[in-house]
């Protein structure tokens, strides 16, 4: 019942224009405008690439396990990206990547509980 005959090449595609388009949009974050940050810092950069992989590597997936494991990459990640500040001094966006963390494994776990579930049921 594939109406629009949306294929994985084409979500894979479509994301990756999207998110190029954001780094665009937000190169003044990565030029360290808003972190204080000297030049050669690439942290960002690299975890901008990492969670855009594993939104890239999502629509593939085969299994419920790998769906998982993506997803609480992504959460790690964003969680660190969540975390990084300027200044060393801000401990609220450490309290903020907490608790988004602590948040997100709670939904992992009700995630896994309803994807057992389903296995169980259908085998």
């Amino acid at each position: 019942y594939n109406v629009l005959n949306i294929t994985d090449i084409t979500i894979k595609a479509l994301l990756a224009i999207f998110i190029f388009i954001w780094l665009l949009f937000y190169k003044n974050f990565i030029d360290n405008r808003y972190t204080n940050k000297t030049q050669g810092e690439y942290e960002i950069i690299i975890l901008y690439l990492f969670i855009t992989y594993i939104l890239l590597k999502i629509p593939s997936t085969t299994s419920l396990l790998e769906f998982v494991i993506l997803l609480e990459s992504q959460n790690l990640a964003l969680c660190i990206l969540c975390a990084y500040s300027a200044d060393g001094n801000n401990l609220s966006r450490i309290e903020a990547s907490l608790k988004l963390y602590i948040t997100g494994a709670v939904s992992s776990g009700f995630l896994v509980l309803g994807c057992g579930l389903i296995y169980g049921c259908t085998g």
